[in-house]
């Protein structure tokens, strides 16, 4: 496997054996179509590369038929997919700080996937931003089925859906969908966004067990505290360098006393790369920007970008959402 493109474990993919053994496929034959080990569900933590994930996606889907393989898959599973960090949002105290300790964590599991959540007056949006490539539409499908199982648990009976969009160009059985989301569902999505009623953010978990999140939160905090350590120095230097209008992986490299290839290799041990790393930052300080009240020309300009257009292109794939109607948004 290389380690220099983002990775996800076993377990996002688990449920995966029970819709093959269904469906009366054998799963080594399954694996070894892609070249993967045939024991590999024995092994559950175990990373796969995100671009293997989706080939085994979508040779499942050929072989059973199932068209909806992604929600067969993800309507089975729940917090226990995101291991730690699922065990300790769903003993949060509130559904929002759930959230964010979900979209704060997933690189832990899921080194692909970016989890966005988004408040608009009586609205939330749970933006699910997928890599591009074979069969993206139905790992988002899968993450959407997986996220809805969390929600309903974290929000209780009471909670639905307002909308489900879903990125994928056409569907069979599209009442299936709607019966799963018991909501509407937009198919041909930009992205994949869970829209429900933002009330639901501050209201308590449903049947939170305090003394568990006592418990596995320190976990949580350490594990992610040692993935950070190096990331965080390398978030550092790219933050100064993009204000200097230097941001190169070489660059980089320098200040961190290190060859390109060693921060390369250094970053995929964390489950992480450059390119991702860039974008984190640069959009970071676009939204400072914009809520500090320059033009989306000025941002794009302090940015380094060719003209607004590319900046505006780049905007909306990070968060779904053009610059200005996003900082006008923010604003309200």
């Amino acid at each position: 496997m290389n380690r220099s493109q983002p990775v996800v474990r076993v377990r996002n993919f688990l449920s995966l054996r029970d819709v093959l053994q269904e469906a009366g496929v054998d799963e080594r034959e399954i694996l070894a179509s892609v070249n993967l080990d045939g024991d590999l569900f024995e092994c559950p933590d175990a990373f796969i590369s995100y671009s293997a994930g989706a080939l085994l996606m979508e040779a499942a889907a050929q072989a059973t038929g199932f068209d909806d393989i992604g929600l067969r898959i993800g309507m089975r599973q729940a917090e226990e997919t995101l291991g730690l960090a699922g065990f300790v949002a769903s003993n949060a105290g509130t559904v929002r700080e759930a959230l964010e300790i979900l979209q704060s964590s997933l690189r832990l599991t899921d080194g692909g996937t970016t989890l966005y959540l988004r408040k608009k007056s009586k609205f939330a949006y749970w933006y699910i931003f997928v890599p591009e490539g074979p069969a993206s539409f139905r790992i988002a499908e899968l993450c959407m089925a997986v996220s809805f199982n969390i929600f309903s648990r974290l929000c209780g009976s009471g909670w639905k859906p307002l909308q489900v969009d879903l990125p994928r160009p056409h569907a069979l059985a599209r009442g299936g969908r709607t019966a799963f989301f018991q909501a509407p569902v937009r198919f041909g999505a930009e992205h994949a966004c869970l829209i429900f009623e933002s009330k639901f953010l501050d209201q308590p978990v449903v049947h939170r067990n305090r003394d568990l999140y006592d418990i596995l939160s320190p976990l949580l905090k350490s594990a992610k505290q040692r993935e950070e350590s190096f990331v965080a120095d390398v978030l550092q230097v790219l933050h100064g360098q993009m204000l200097a209008g230097e941001m190169t992986l070489a660059g980089t490299a320098a200040a961190l006393q290190m060859s390109s290839r060693t921060l390369v290799r250094r970053l995929s041990l964390e489950n992480q790369s450059y390119g991702g790393l860039v974008r984190r930052v640069r959009l970071q300080e676009a939204q400072r920007l914009l809520k500090g009240g320059k033009t989306v020309a000025e941002a794009a300009l302090m940015l380094g970008y060719a003209d607004s257009t590319a900046f505006i292109r780049a905007f909306r794939r990070w968060t779904g959402t053009p610059p200005a109607r996003w900082r006008a948004e923010e604003i309200e």
